[in-house]
C-alpha cells in the first residue's frame, strides 16, 4: 500500500481528474488517497484573523474542511480508490498540534506511519528538487513545519511530485 496526499492547489486544475486517474492507474500498489485542503481551509485562513478564531477552533474547521476536500477528491478519481477521512481519522487527537503547524502533510504522512505503507507520495503544484531536505521544504513552505519532526521520529519514504506537469489536455 502506498498513501498518496493530493495537494490542495491542484484542485482549480481542470483537467485533475483525469490525470489523477491516469497516474492512479499505473500505481502497483492499493492506493489510499488524502485530500490536501486547497481553497477549503484556505476559507479557515481567512476567516480567522475576521472573526478572532483561535488556533484550537481553525484546527478542526481544517479538519472539516478536509472533509469536503475529501468528497471533491472522491468524485475526481470515482469509487476505485478510497480517500481517507481525516476528520474521521484525526478530529479527537490530541497529541495533534491544534494549529498551522500542521497541515495535511503531516496527516498523510502519519497515516502512513500508522499502516506500515511503502511510502508516501505528495502530489504537488511545485517541485521540491531532489535530495532537499525536509527541514528546507518546511522553511520554504513546501511542507508544514511538522512533517519534518514527524518524519524525523518514524522516517518512511516520501516522494514529491510536481503534478502540474503530468496534467495536461
Amino acid at each position: 500500500m502506498i498513501v498518496v496526499k493530493v495537494g490542495g492547489s491542484l484542485y482549480t486544475r481542470q483537467l485533475l481528474g483525469p490525470a489523477l486517474r491516469r497516474w492512479l492507474s499505473g500505481q502497483n500498489a492499493t492506493v489510499l488517497l488524502v485530500p490536501g485542503g486547497g481553497v477549503f481551509a484556505d476559507a479557515v485562513r481567512i476567516l480567522q484573523p475576521v472573526h478572532a478564531l483561535n488556533d484550537a477552533t481553525c484546527h478542526r474547521l481544517a479538519l472539516h474542511a478536509l472533509a469536503t476536500a475529501r468528497w471533491l477528491l472522491q468524485e475526481l478519481v470515482g469509487s476505485t480508490y478510497q480517500v481517507a477521512d481525516c476528520w474521521e481519522l484525526f478530529g479527537s487527537d490530541q497529541a495533534l498540534p491544534h494549529s498551522w503547524a500542521i497541515t495535511s502533510d503531516t496527516l498523510a504522512l502519519l497515516l502512513t506511519q500508522r499502516l506500515h505503507a511503502e511510502k508516501l507520495v505528495l502530489l504537488k503544484s511545485l517541485t521540491i528538487p531532489a535530495g532537499t531536505p525536509w527541514q528546507q521544504a518546511s522553511a520554504c513552505g513546501w511542507v508544514d513545519d511538522e512533517f519534518p519532526r514527524t518524519l524525523e521520529k518514524h522516517p518512511v519514504p516520501v516522494e514529491a511530485i510536481n503534478f502540474l506537469e503530468l496534467i495536461h489536455p
